[in-house]
């Protein structure tokens, strides 16, 4: 009733209905090598695995306002091979190299196409009355082509540092765009125009980057210090891909999303005692949410963000432990702007603060 609504259960929506069936076989080999007993300290695996993938979806897809049946059946056949070499050139060292081929299928909910529509009225430049989100049944799998390098200093029991370098090639990622579309929601039935996000698969692209993490416990300190560690890394990551192609119009190279350029993690750590406690800060730079041709700036960015968690837990005895959460410590405040600009902001969202106490029971 504070809703609006009459009483009791809606009726059925056929634009909502969504039903997708989707059966996977595989099938896959390898096997192994090492000379290490032949005086060079190099092992490793290649194989392959062949995944078939059929899928078969019945929904109703909504085109300015017409609701259409819509039923697709996909068949795919894909032949992912890969490769893992590992170099011993010390006792305290490892060096690896991955290589190899792998395939995404989109989420069930990124093919629902229903869609939710929120009558806004027109904001900004955009002359749209709304602002809606929906899924798209004509989604193809992400495959990429992968490359793994990594370089390990293992120089104690619970202290490490690695160095590692990826490389992937993109062929159809799925990133989310915003278009016009309309609705029957005005006077009469009349149409009225939403910018409408959806998911849809981008042409070839890359991305790129190198990972430095450490962690240690302090073991050497007298206890009870020595129950205290830390874990830290931090990623450098770029990547374009070719946005999809518009008929007339030049190749358009675009960040992907949502990856930010910057992103770094700083634990802190004690294990001792029965306790088991995390301080962790993590923190992104600025990042694309979206894309969409008729807002300013031509894309969604989301600012930088940060978060500090809190956790601690403890074994009261082998079968009962009691634990502490705390969220967003920080009190963090979200918010985007188009086209990236301080003079354009579109959103501001307050995060949510929380606390929990639990208590676990294992047989």
């Amino acid at each position: 009733a504070l809703a609006g609504r009459p009483p009791g259960p809606p009726g059925f929506a056929p634009a909502l209905h969504f039903d997708l069936t989707e059966n996977n076989y595989a099938f896959y080999g390898q096997f192994g090598f090492d000379f290490t007993d032949h005086g060079f300290p190099l092992d490793g695996i290649i194989g392959v695995r062949v995944v078939n993938t059929d899928t078969d979806l019945n929904a109703i897809l909504i085109t300015n306002g017409v609701q259409t049946p819509t039923e697709g059946h996909r068949n795919e056949l894909n032949f992912l091979p890969s490769l893992t070499m590992r170099w011993r050139p010390g006792e305290e060292w490892i060096v690896r190299l991955v290589l190899g081929e792998s395939v995404t299928a989109p989420e069930f909910a990124q093919l629902n196409p229903a869609t939710n529509i929120f009558p806004l009225g027109a904001t900004g430049n955009t002359s749209t009355f709304g602002a809606g989100t929906g899924g798209n049944p004509d989604l193809d799998s992400i495959r990429t082509q992968n490359v793994d390098a990594s370089v390990e200093w293992y120089f104690d029991d619970a202290g490490s540092v690695t160095f590692a370098a990826f490389y992937r090639r993109l062929d159809g990622y799925i990133q989310n765009y915003g278009d016009v579309e309309f609705f029957p929601t005005g006077p009469g039935g009349a149409l009225q125009s939403y910018l409408v996000t959806r998911p849809r698969n981008t042409d070839s692209g890359t991305l790129k980057g190198v990972e430095i993490a450490y962690q240690q416990f302090f073991d050497f300190l007298p206890s009870p210090l020595d129950g205290f560690g830390v874990q830290a890394n931090f990623t450098y990551s770029d990547g374009e891909v070719e946005a999809p192609p518009v008929i007339g119009q030049p190749t358009v190279l675009q960040r992907i999303t949502p990856v930010s350029r910057y992103s770094s993690n700083l634990v802190a750590i004690y294990e001792k005692y029965g306790f088991s406690a995390r301080l962790a800060y993590n923190w992104r730079s600025e990042f694309v949410d979206f894309y969409a041709s008729n807002i300013p700036g031509g894309f969604v960015e989301v600012s930088p963000v940060s978060f500090l968690d809190f956790s601690l837990s403890y074994d009261i005895n082998d079968n009962f432990t009691v634990a502490v959460d705390a969220t967003n410590l920080l009190n963090e405040t979200y918010h985007d702007s188009f086209g990236g600009s301080d003079i354009t902001p579109r959103d501001t969202r307050q995060y949510d603060r929380t606390y929990s106490v639990g208590l676990r029971f294992r047989f």
